[in-house]
């Protein structure tokens, strides 16, 4: 089948021109205007072409080989195919290439390390945190015993000292290192003053919580750091996506 955005829109237009309109609107905001969100990503057209394919009518729950549904076997071609790019584009051993939100896979993490009501440090959302670091109107901030550090206010960089402080006098369970509006890079300033010497992380297998995954309780290890023979220490890092 060939597909072309031109002739996709005729279709669009004679079966719903109000629609199209609102379409090719967005077309042109985003062709003429300076986009400067984290959390969008704008596609060439073949990967344009590729989401109004077809495989946009399939229902393939389960992942390839083991699906939930008959009729999935195109659809099994190109999640392998995916999955095959993504190992060799990332040097990774596997790959998960179904859809997700940043808080999700976020969610994960935390379910791996945390139960409700630990204690976390993160980066505070007036200053560049995300809607996982706390925040009320998402599962973190209901969840969880959110601690926010900031910025500095000459520099705009991690306020390191904050950190540092917050840390020893709050004691959490984890340090999220991460952030959905942060210019700087994230660096400690001396190996001495590392968040993973900070947090006193407890030792024991983190586990997620029953009623989180339905029908399912599973044990989790992350990798731990040891900053001293009786310092165990664990940090949560990495970015998140909206």
């Amino acid at each position: 089948m060939t597909v072309s955005p031109a002739i996709e829109a005729d279709v669009l237009r004679r079966q719903d021109p109000e629609l199209a309109d609102v379409l090719l609107g967005e077309r042109e905001r985003q062709s003429t205007t300076l986009q400067l969100i984290a959390a969008e990503n704008f596609t060439s057209p073949a990967v344009l072409a590729a989401l109004g394919s077809p495989l946009a009518n399939k229902y393939a729950e389960g992942y390839p080989g083991a699906r939930h549904h008959g009729g999935c076997e195109i659809a099994d071609v190109a999640e392998r195919l995916a999955v095959d790019r993504a190992r060799d584009l990332f040097g990774a051993d596997h790959a998960n290439v179904q859809a997700h939100s940043g808080s999700s896979a976020v969610l994960a993490a935390y379910a791996a390390l945390l139960r409700p009501g630990d204690t976390v440090l993160a980066l505070g959302l007036p200053h560049g945190g995300h809607l996982t670091h706390g925040s009320p109107a998402n599962f973190s901030g209901r969840w969880f015993d959110f601690v926010g550090y900031g910025v500095e206010a000459e520099s705009g960089l991690i306020d390191h000292e904050q950190v540092r402080t917050l840390a020893r006098t709050r004691r959490p369970k984890a340090i999220v290192c991460g952030s959905i509006a942060y210019p700087g890079t994230w660096t400690t300033r001396s190996s001495a003053r590392s968040p993973t010497r900070w947090a006193r992380i407890s030792s024991r297998t983190p586990r997620i919580p029953s009623g989180w995954w339905p029908g399912e309780r599973r044990r989790t290890r992350c990798r731990t750091r040891t900053s001293s023979a009786r310092r165990p220490t664990r940090c949560c890092g990495g970015r998140a996506a909206a």
